[in-house]
């Protein structure tokens, strides 16, 4: 496949991926697939290219692609979080349903919990782990900061306590 082929194939997903009422992971993945593979091969050719432009090109590119997926990514979260995608027990269907879950943690923390001196909230371990100097274990009520609770509460290790 030339590589214009393969701009115009990326440039057909990313519109698909922008605009197509349902999307699933897999198609989301495999069109990040395809930028990677296009990525590489700039890549390759700017580091072997000893054209006058080619630093020019590369740095254009590569400030064109960043964005591109970085508004590509951001785009998939959001249409995740509005059930608009189809999400499978796929790479990217799981780091999707973790940053879901990470939201909706720190949202119902806000909304819920009593946070108490230096932003730290109470919690009930559920499974054990390691927090500073001990090993918590399931049935202790620890006091920790949010950062920490958000992540452990969206990993099943403990529960946010509420206050309804």
């Amino acid at each position: 496949m030339s590589s214009s082929n393969t701009l115009e194939n990326i440039v057909k997903m990313l519109s698909s991926l922008l605009l197509d009422d349902k999307i699933s992971t897999t198609f989301i993945a495999n069109v990040f697939g395809e930028v990677n593979k296009l990525s590489t091969l700039v890549d390759q050719w700017c580091n072997t290219s000893s054209e006058p432009f080619a630093q020019d090109v590369c740095s254009k590119f590569n400030e064109i692609a960043n964005k591109l997926i970085e508004l590509s990514m951001k785009n998939a979260i959001v249409r995740a979080m509005n059930n608009e995608i189809s999400i499978e027990q796929d790479t990217l269907g799981n780091i999707l349903t973790t940053l879901i879950k990470i939201l909706d943690v720190l949202k119902n923390i806000i909304l819920r919990s009593i946070i108490v001196y230096d932003n730290k909230i109470l919690c009930k371990v559920k499974k054990p782990f390691h927090n500073k100097y001990s090993i918590v274990v399931p049935g202790y009520t620890i006091l920790i900061p949010i950062e920490n609770a958000v992540v452990l509460a969206s990993l099943d290790y403990i529960d946010i306590i509420d206050v309804h």
